[in-house]
Order: structure tokens, then C-alpha cells, then sequence
């Protein structure tokens, strides 16, 4: 960005993602002083002062010497810098690794500037003093981001927008080429917003969840294949936990229609995109607002016609050839939701293949009469000739298709 680019000197730091620290006269000894004071207070009081005194005395010995400085230093140039070694840093590695370790399960107390204030400028060390190739590097950062989402009361201080600002800045601020572990972060924000019933804040990240898939190499067909369909699954699960129904269908038909990136993938797809079929059949069949099944085929979303709950399937064929007779027989302890955490209401689920039944029939006669009695048979509605109008009225009054 062009606004930021302005802004790039010796102290301030891009780190490949869309967040920029700017540093005043940065001390490393001093950082580390202010972060453990923070944390601190969530600890017995008794405890306080010597924990910030072993952090911020391990922080100063962690920093390189300061070099004596000749007599003529001065205008001239010839004053001596502090060099950062190898050795130092990998001091203060310990000290901010030791920082992270001392948050883990506590509830930071703070307000919502100190708290964004303390999460940046932890995440700043991390990425100031951890290459994105150190082998500790992604566990620190998914360290920060439990201590950002850690809270045993959902009206404490920091505030939820609080935690939500700092969770979106430390996804910002990795670089694009880490793709798993922006991935992992993602997820904890939206199991963050799935405790706190928060769908709406993320929603416009959610948006854009299967492109990021997609960029990342998660996709189908594709070496990360695998994780990326744990990753739909997973935030599917947390969708329907919250009664987001639609939205994880939304979810799942997106992912499962993306091309694959390997030839003849369509044609088999692996156990977890067939567990993820089963899942979408599931939601289609239960939400109120899905009633065009064709849109389920096998052309256009390959898994459905191999999903991991097979009797899935037959229920899916039932509904798009509209059989109310096939449906009678179906043994829908098949379909528990054991195995897809969706409930199948047997009596809803026949009320919404009948109106699939009596919309293709008015479909296939529109501007011409129906009759009552048509409609009774093609529904299978027990009435004598006479009763037929009524019975045929008060079916559909009952049903009731709008959602």
C-alpha cells in the first residue's frame, strides 16, 4: 500500500502482511518490562513484582553490550554501534518465549487500549526476533492468539471488539506465503466468534474463506487438499452449533463445486470431501428455504453422488424424483445425526417433498386448472371425492412453505 510505504524507516516493519509497527526508540528490555506488567496483574499479588523483575532482568541481560566509545566519538561519525549477535538474540528469543509461556490459560486484565497496546507489541517481538522459518516461530504465534481469545466471562475488560481487533491485526500481519498457519489462525477466530455467538463480526472474512482456500493451496485436488477440508469442516461444525444452518450450506457447496486442480479428481473424491457431501445432503434436506434438489447433482458438485453416509444419497435421488412411495419405505436410521450433526425430522422432511411434488405438478400446467383431485393423488392425500377441495386446502394452509 502506498500510504504505508511512507511510513518505512529502520523502525517500522512490514513483515509481508497488511499490518506495520511503528517503534519510538525501541528497547528491548523495556518492551518485555511493559508486557510482563501487564500480564502480572492477573496473578496473586504476592507473586506480581518478582515476576516482572525476572522478565525484565532476563530481557537486559539478553541485550548485546554497549561498546565503549572512543574520546573522538561524536560529530565526526566515529561513534561505535550496538551489534545485535547471534547469542543475543537468541537470548531474547528465550525471554519472549518465556513472556508467551507465563500467559498461557489467564485472563488478561486491561483495558481495551492497553490490551491492543499489549498484543501488538508482543506480536511485534515475535516477528522482530523469530525468522517465519524458526521452528518455534508459528507456535508463538498461536500462543498470542490464545491469550488474545482466553476469557472466562464474556463482559470483562478487554471488550470483545477489543480481542477481535487484536486477533485481525496478529491474521494481517503473516506473511501470505505462510498459508497453514494463517489458516490455523483463522480458525481460532472463528472458534472465538462461535463461543461468543459473533458469526456477524467475521462474516465478511468467512466471505472469503474458499478463495483463501483456494489461494493458499488448500483446495481440491490439491497437496493441501486434506487440511483444507478439515478447515471447512471444522468452521461448518461451529456454523451449525450456532443454528447457522444456511450459512454452512452457503460454506459447503462453495468448496465442494470449486474445480479440482487434478485431472479425474471429480470422479473420485477423498473420504473427507465425501464426509463433507454427506454434510451438505444433510442441510439441504433440513434447511426451509432449499427445495430445488437438481441443483445437487453430481455435474456440478462431484461428492454428492459419493458421500460418506451412502443412504444420504438414496434419500437425495428420493427427493430429486419427487418418490413419495421410495420415501415411506426409507429407513432413515440410516441418517442419524451421529453423523453429520444435523437433525432429520421425518414428518418436515415429507411435508417438503410434497411441496416439491405439488410445485413440478402446477410447474409442468402452468396457466391451465388443477384439479383437487390431482393434486390429492400426486400427494397422497386420503380424502373421498367429495372431501377432496378440503383436504387439498387445508394441506397446504398447514404445510405453510414459506420459511
Amino acid at each position: 500500500q502506498s500510504s504505508s510505504i511512507a511510513f518505512h524507516d529502520d523502525f517500522t516493519h512490514s513483515h509481508g502482511g497488511s499490518c506495520f509497527f511503528v517503534a519510538v526508540d525501541p528497547n528491548f528490555a523495556s518492551d518485555v518490562t511493559e508486557a510482563a506488567t501487564l500480564i502480572s496483574r492477573s496473578r496473586p499479588e504476592a507473586e506480581r513484582q518478582q515476576y516482572v523483575s525476572q522478565l525484565a532482568s532476563a530481557a537486559q541481560a539478553a541485550q548485546p553490550p554497549v561498546p565503549e566509545q572512543p574520546e573522538t566519538a561524536g560529530e565526526d561519525g566515529g561513534e561505535k554501534k550496538v551489534v545485535e549477535s547471534e547469542d543475543t538474540r537468541e537470548a531474547k528469543r528465550k525471554v519472549v518465549a518465556q513472556l508467551l509461556a507465563s500467559t498461557r490459560d489467564v485472563r488478561l486484565e486491561a483495558t481495551d487500549k492497553e490490551f491492543e497496546g499489549f498484543s501488538n507489541l508482543v506480536l511485534s517481538l515475535v516477528l522482530a526476533l523469530f525468522p517465519t522459518e524458526h521452528a518455534d516461530f508459528a507456535s508463538h504465534v498461536l500462543a498470542l492468539a490464545d491469550a488474545i481469545t482466553f476469557s472466562a466471562d464474556r463482559t470483562a475488560n478487554p471488550s470483545l471488539s477489543a480481542r477481535y481487533a487484536s486477533l485481525a491485526t496478529l491474521f494481517n500481519s503473516l506473511p501470505s506465503t505462510l498459508h497453514s498457519l494463517r489458516l490455523a489462525t483463522f480458525l481460532k477466530l472463528v472458534a472465538y466468534a462461535a463461543q461468543n455467538d459473533d458469526f456477524a463480526v467475521i462474516a465478511p472474512a468467512l466471505a472469503k474463506f474458499e478463495s483463501w482456500l483456494l489461494d493458499w493451496g488448500f483446495g481440491p485436488g490439491s497437496h493441501g487438499e486434506e487440511e483444507g477440508n478439515a478447515a471447512v469442516s471444522q468452521v461448518a461444525e461451529a456454523l451449525i452449533s450456532k443454528g447457522k444452518q444456511t450459512e454452512a450450506r452457503t460454506l459447503l457447496v462453495s468448496h465442494l463445486s470449486s474445480p479440482s486442480t487434478v485431472k479425474g479428481q471429480a470422479s473420485t473424491p477423498s473420504a473427507s470431501a465425501s464426509k463433507l457431501a454427506s454434510t451438505l445432503i444433510a442441510l439441504s434436506l433440513a434447511v426451509p428455504d432449499v427445495y430445488d434438489f437438481t441443483a445437487l447433482s453430481s455435474s456440478a458438485l462431484p461428492a454428492v453422488a459419493h458421500p460418506s453416509v451412502p443412504a444420504l444419497a438414496q434419500l437425495l435421488q428420493i427427493f430429486q424424483s419427487g418418490d413419495l412411495a421410495a420415501f415411506s419405505s426409507f429407513d432413515f436410521s440410516a441418517v442419524s445425526q451421529a453423523a453429520t450433526g444435523v437433525v432429520l425430522d421425518k414428518e418436515q422432511l415429507e411435508k417438503k417433498l410434497k411441496l416439491v411434488k405439488l410445485a413440478e405438478l402446477c410447474s409442468e400446467r402452468v396457466g391451465q386448472t388443477v384439479a383437487y383431485g390431482e393434486i390429492a393423488q400426486a400427494l397422497g392425500l386420503n380424502a373421498s371425492t367429495e372431501d377432496e377441495g378440503e383436504e387439498v386446502e387445508t394441506w397446504v394452509i398447514d404445510a405453510d412453505p414459506i420459511p
